[in-house]
């Protein structure tokens, strides 16, 4: 069998992509296929989908932020199944070749906020009162909205706004850290992603065991950043932490997908000298 699975990725903004999958091959084989079934997320509100357009190579168009695998079952006219499987993957413009995340040093978010943002420019008090609010949002966002794409869309948001409020020397870390507030844990989460520091490696990856899973999963992100920007420096934390956030991750009964792909590249980038 030649069949294949290929994809494109726009990028809208805000950790938020549009993307298409579809099946490529002879024109022959392609012609014998009866309907493409793609199994997604199961954060999606309809996970499973079913593409019979023959005229399109049975492409499935929508819309999401996170990477994850995605099971597809290509049913043929004389009823065989086959299945494939293909890891997304989402591509920003501002790096024609760069996946999701950048290759090595600090996320992409941080490097342009360096260039505009600096300690000297914003107080503070400002950075607390802004995060604040971004964490009561947050939280109201959350407790007022079912579980779905347009309420992880307007976390993604907020997400994005409290990264871009990090600074070397956050002297809010160590009180968000420490927060039993959920929006101010995610806060924490934020400004490690955009600048790995590996004093808190152990606590982001404890994350993984005690946060809902769009909190895990940016501290898994998180963890994937420090390996990129910090195991030159710091190899025996990182490994160490990753090492244990893939224990928490390997106790729980459901496992979110976008969790496991990013732990993986975790460990993949660890073997990188």
């Amino acid at each position: 069998m030649s069949l294949k699975i290929a994809q494109d990725s726009q990028y809208q903004g805000n950790n938020w992509w549009k993307w298409s999958i579809w099946i490529e091959g002879p024109a022959e084989e392609l012609n014998h296929i009866k309907s493409v079934t793609y199994v997604l997320h199961p954060t999606f509100a309809n996970p499973v989908r079913t593409v019979a357009d023959r005229a399109s190579n049975f492409k499935l168009k929508t819309h999401g932020w996170g990477i994850f695998p995605i099971r597809i079952n290509v049913l043929k006219e004389n009823g065989k199944t086959v299945t494939l499987e293909h890891e997304l993957e989402l591509s920003r413009p501002d790096t024609m070749l760069g996946k999701m995340f950048p290759s090595e040093g600090m996320s992409s978010e941080a490097v342009e906020r360096s260039g505009e943002r600096t300690a000297d420019k914003v107080a503070s008090e400002e950075v607390q009162t802004e995060m604040g609010i971004l964490a009561k949002e947050y939280e109201d966002i959350r407790r007022s909205m079912p579980a779905g794409d347009p309420r992880t869309r307007k976390m993604e948001t907020i997400a994005s706004k409290m990264r871009s409020l990090a600074h070397p020397d956050c002297p809010l870390l160590k009180s968000f850290v420490e927060s039993s507030s959920a929006g101010e844990r995610l806060a924490a989460v934020s400004i490690l992603e955009a600048i790995p520091n590996p004093n808190y490696l152990t606590w982001l990856a404890d994350r993984i065991a005690t946060e809902k899973p769009f909190i895990g999963y940016h501290a898994a992100v998180a963890l994937l950043n420090a390996v990129r920007s910090l195991r030159s420096s710091h190899r025996g934390k990182v490994e160490k932490a990753i090492m244990r956030a893939q224990a928490h991750l390997n106790k729980r009964d459901w496992k979110d997908p976008n969790q496991v792909t990013v732990l993986r590249r975790a460990q993949q980038e660890l073997k990188k000298e």
